[in-house]
């Protein structure tokens, strides 16, 4: 993937110290539409999304994806895949879709911790989504069920959510699941 190293300085101390303390490296590429938290504690975003984002909204897109990479997100769910992969007669997609929300909204929940405004982050996932090449991208807008819509009413209602008392418990199901049906393999 061609990618240039973010030789722009993060100014939130909080992320900085945290960027630093966990040694991450974050990129900017073309070839991206969203930022994602990858393997070895890099951080990829768009180039598009570094020259629309303000400031904050940037600073606090980085401090999503660090937190996906502090609880190490990118294994689990590379886990989980391969677990649905050898067990493809279960249907965990339901399962695996709303695991991965969870991370979303904890990671976005996170990402506030370093001083920064809800709004920021629902204002860079609008902007964010806004710059997907699918046509069918704003259809998510008009359905207030839609994970996308469920994320910017947690950021911008704070008040009105709840914490998600059944991650645990799915994440223990889940690993439960596989132990049981390891001897099967």
């Amino acid at each position: 993937m061609h990618a240039e190293p973010l030789i722009h300085p993060v100014q939130n101390s909080l992320l900085a110290q945290k960027i630093k303390e966990m040694k991450t490296r974050i990129y900017l590429s073309e070839a991206l539409e969203i930022p994602i938290a990858t393997y070895f504690n890099t951080i990829v975003i768009p180039y598009k999304s570094y020259q629309e984002l303000s400031p904050q909204e940037f600073e606090v897109v980085i401090a999503h994806e660090l937190e996906h990479l502090k609880y190490n997100d990118p294994f689990v769910r590379q886990f989980y895949h391969l677990l649905a992969t050898f067990f493809w007669w279960i249907p965990l997609k339901k399962w695996m879709e709303k695991i991965e929300q969870d991370q979303e909204m904890a990671c976005d929940q996170n990402a506030l911790k370093y001083g920064f405004e809800g709004d920021h982050l629902a204002s860079a996932i609008f902007k964010t989504t806004k710059q997907l090449r699918s046509p069918s991208t704003f259809c998510y807008f008009n359905h207030p069920q839609h994970p996308l819509m469920l994320r910017l009413n947690a950021l911008l209602n704070p008040e009105d959510q709840h914490l998600f008392p059944f991650n645990i418990l799915r994440l223990f199901l889940g690993t439960l699941m596989f132990l049981v049906c390891v001897p099967w393999l």
